[in-house]
């Protein structure tokens, strides 16, 4: 034995599940509301849950400081890839997106 608790790796396994699902059901999300339900109550939480879970086993001490800091630096990174790919949408003739902080532009 290893020491491995399969709690958590079924836990991962269930929400690796979800992000599958998701992706098969979101062509057909603008369809169907009930899929739009669904579809939104899965990325509601599926990513962070993972990230979670994942991160309740590092080996690193999380303080007020480096918490901050993290946020700071993914707050910098979605704001940046949000500012190119609407750039690069408008670039392109595709004037459907916009400049959203609080949503993406896109999926993914």
């Amino acid at each position: 034995m290893n020491g491995r608790d399969w709690v958590y790796d079924h836990a991962k396994l269930v929400l690796i599940f979800l992000v599958v699902l998701g992706h098969i059901i979101e062509p057909f999300i603008l369809k169907s509301p009930e899929l739009e339900s669904v579809f939104n109550f899965i990325y509601l939480f599926h990513m962070p849950a993972f990230i979670f879970i994942s991160g309740y086993f590092t080996k690193g001490e999380l303080t007020l400081k480096t918490g901050l800091k993290l946020f700071l630096d993914y707050l910098l990174l979605f704001i940046l890839i949000q500012l190119v790919f609407v750039a690069v949408m408008k670039g392109i003739g595709i004037d459907r997106y916009q400049f959203l902080t609080v949503q993406p532009a896109y999926i993914y």
